[in-house]
């Protein structure tokens, strides 16, 4: 089994920020999949999940995780979804928001550390090992590529603009899934 983890913070107060890229990704794919759009709560993992029926080429199953523990402590989801599953980190894509990268870009990285990101920080603690593949989704605007990027600002509600750009990747981000999982 693949498990895809989208990082977020769970509750509507959430839904619509930048933060929650993770869950945005998640959601599109469900949604490309034909899939209905609910996960479903598992207590146990800390995380909302949806398994994939079989995807082309890829011989195992892929179970979709939105972790409902704040974006913080996401580490936690992780390392519980994987111990319930027994699979291991190399099992695993981390999908996420990154302030450091453009907005309508992206970026691959695997053995990284997590540049500043407190929910990605919390799985590399959790797994004791930053050897996880990462999808980092940019969302810094082109007009503030010098400036410090606040709290507020990745909490803060995307634009209609925003989430455009963000999802136009999609299907590239997807078919890179896809590729490494074959």
């Amino acid at each position: 089994m693949y498990i895809i983890f989208g990082l977020g913070n769970p509750g509507t107060k959430y839904k619509h920020t930048r933060h929650n890229t993770g869950f945005l990704f998640l959601d599109w794919w469900t949604k490309k999949n034909g899939d209905a759009p609910e996960f479903t709560t598992n207590k146990k993992t800390l995380g909302k999940e949806k398994q994939l029926d079989q995807q082309a080429g890829i011989d195992e199953t892929i179970t979709l995780v939105k972790p409902q523990t704040f974006m913080n402590t996401s580490g936690d989801c992780v390392i519980r979804t994987l111990n319930f599953y027994k699979e291991s980190k190399e099992k695993i894509i981390i999908i996420h928001d990154d302030v450091d990268i453009l907005i309508g870009t992206y970026k691959i990285a695997t053995n990284s550390r997590a540049a500043g990101h407190n929910g990605v920080q919390s799985i590399i603690d959790r797994l004791g090992s930053q050897e996880f593949l990462r999808l980092r989704i940019g969302t810094r605007p082109e007009n503030k590529e010098n400036e410090l990027i606040t709290r507020s600002f990745v909490l803060g509600q995307i634009t209609s603009e925003e989430e455009e750009t963000i999802t136009n990747l999609f299907p590239q981000i997807h078919k890179e899934i896809l590729n490494h999982l074959q």
